[in-house]
């Protein structure tokens, strides 16, 4: 045996000795239940154990210090799905996920936009097209702010990462067929967890504590107490009441100032402590269904304000910044040309200006704003849609699709776009009862535009049970590229050319390739919206680790 391979095997002893450590830890100080907690542990093969522990094995301690050993930490955690529970021993952030051909999406907490009897058109049946789901191993701090469709990217989230427990600490409103989540978050298997924080407009400093822009209003409101609430859950889990709408009526014992002053020699382990941890993680999804002529209000000065929240009130070190969909309302595509090229141009500047000067002196790590191109996504599932139903013609379409696929920069991409300007606006309809402009080629699956297609719920909303795949895999290889890389002037390039990789192959219709696949049986547990243990198991499937080409 080589010495590297003595040293694995005497690792994975280790590991698992860790984990039963891990296991007693979260037990004890994360979670308060009654109820019985399963665990989710990776589908990759186990690795053997060594017959007997070897003299040298190091203490945690000093795992940080010695890089070999921790690069084999890393690989037996990232590369072979080992136990994930070591993240709750180690402060390193990771990101990991497997493609999972044919793994049913339950929308288990999304039981509003369930998109039955949506059909999707020959082209997307291809294989590797939308035939997989996302799952995913973390350990980050994730939060998504923006309107009901950034809720429906959390919810989404949170099923790919299998939480253990979950809670709402604000609904949206209340009617008798549903009551939407405002503001919730779920933690993961790994101690890590997916929130939501629902702003109908901007997240800026004026529309702090604003009630009268709370949803479901419009206005961009949100409530600084609610960031602070979801902050100390991830410090340590707890029951917590939840609001309604704009309501206040339920507040945290730490924000009554009577009680903050009785409790201010509160320890950590108390039922009620007030202490917080950051989010490593925003993913801001721009509301411009919201705004009305969006283009004049998503500004650069708007962008900045939103993601320097991100930092300085949220606490992340990653803000990942959606670009604008094709949807309902949207008059042009120069609409969406113009707010889509200052989102990336403000992206690029960003990242360019931390690689001249770093980040702001006490930041507790390298900040990073990258993109996540949903508009390449929808433009994509419009454009083949619309060939498949006759709206746009074969040989104009699939040379654009070539054209698309060749682009190796965003500006290429977004102005190979506009060539649709003239089709993009003579096939809309207008629902005059709703005054909503639909847009044929995104929510119809058929010529006579009778059946609904699974590209979108309503022209707004996303089928997820069918596109979320995508959507899971697309951050998650972005997240992967921001907590990879540190930055120096070779290491912006590489981050640069990692966003833009993921982009092109999960923001897109760019099939997965599965030859390379390796076939597994999944079982896969999770709580539902009553915190109630369920298990999703399949048999023998084709699955993919961290892919990428």
């Amino acid at each position: 045996m080589t010495g590297r391979g003595f040293k694995r095997k005497a690792l994975t002893l280790f590991i698992g000795a860790l984990t039963y450590a891990g296991f007693t830890l979260y037990q004890s100080s994360r979670l308060t239940t009654n109820n019985t907690t399963k665990y989710f542990w990776a589908s990759t093969p186990t690795l053997a154990a060594s017959p007997s522990p070897p003299s040298n094995i190091q203490h945690p301690a000093t795992l940080a210090s010695n890089a070999s050993l921790a690069d084999d930490v890393d690989a037996l955690v990232h590369d072979t799905g080992g136990p994930l529970l070591l993240a709750l021993n180690s402060p390193r952030k990771f990101m990991s996920y497997k493609l999972v051909k044919e793994l049913p999406l339950l929308n288990v907490y999304d039981p509003v936009y369930l998109c039955a009897n949506h059909i999707f058109t020959e082209p997307f049946k291809e294989p590797g097209v939308m035939d997989f789901h996302t799952s995913i191993d973390t350990n980050l701090n994730i939060i998504f702010v923006g309107d009901s469709v950034s809720t429906q990217f959390a919810q989404l989230l949170q099923e790919a990462t299998h939480p253990i427990k979950r809670q709402a600490i604000r609904y949206a409103w209340h009617n008798r067929r549903v009551t939407p989540e405002g503001s919730h978050i779920a933690v993961t298997p790994a101690n890590g967890t997916v929130a939501s924080i629902r702003v109908t407009g901007l997240m800026l400093n004026k529309t702090r504590d604003e009630a009268k822009w709370m949803q479901p209003n419009g206005g961009g409101g949100w409530y600084a107490s609610d960031i602070r609430e979801l902050k100390r859950l991830i410090h340590q889990w707890r029951p917590v009441h939840s609001n309604m709408g704009y309501s206040r009526q339920y507040v945290s014992l730490c924000e009554r100032k009577q009680e903050a002053v009785n409790m201010s020699n509160t320890s950590s382990t108390d039922e009620y402590s007030c202490e917080q941890n950051d989010f490593d993680v925003v993913v801001h999804q721009f509301s411009h269904g919201w705004l009305g002529n969006f283009e004049e209000k998503i500004t650069w000065d708007a962008i900045d304000e939103m993601v320097n929240i991100a930092f300085e009130t949220l606490g992340a070190t990653t803000v990942v910044l959606q670009t604008i969909q094709i949807s309902n309302n949207v008059k042009s595509l120069d609409q969406l040309f113009k707010v889509n090229d200052l989102i990336w141009k403000y992206a690029r500047d960003f990242q360019a200006k931390q690689t001249e000067t770093g980040s702001p002196k006490g930041s507790r790590a390298k900040r990073k704003v990258l993109v996540m191109d949903t508009y390449a996504y929808s433009f994509s599932m419009y454009l083949q849609n619309s060939m498949a139903i006759g709206l746009i013609p074969s040989d104009i379409g699939n040379s654009l699709q070539q054209q698309l696929r060749d682009s190796t920069e965003y500006e290429t991409y977004l102005t190979l776009t506009l060539s649709l300007s003239d089709i993009f606006n003579s096939t809309t309809t207008t629902y005059l009862r709703k005054n909503l402009i639909y847009k044929k080629g995104l929510i119809h699956a058929d010529s006579n535009f009778r059946k609904k297609s699974l590209t979108s719920y309503d022209g707004m909303h996303w089928c997820t049970q069918a596109t979320g795949g995508r959507l899971n895999a697309a951050l998650a290889c972005l997240l992967r590229c921001s907590f990879g890389t540190d930055y120096d002037d070779s290491a912006a390039d590489e981050m640069k050319d990692c966003e833009w990789r993921c982009n092109k192959q999960y923001m897109s219709l760019a099939p997965v390739l599965w030859d390379d696949a390796e076939r597994l049986k999944m079982k896969l547990s999770m709580v539902d919206l009553n915190n109630t243990d369920i298990v999703i198991e399949t048999n023998s499937t084709p699955v993919l680790a961290n892919y990428l080409t």
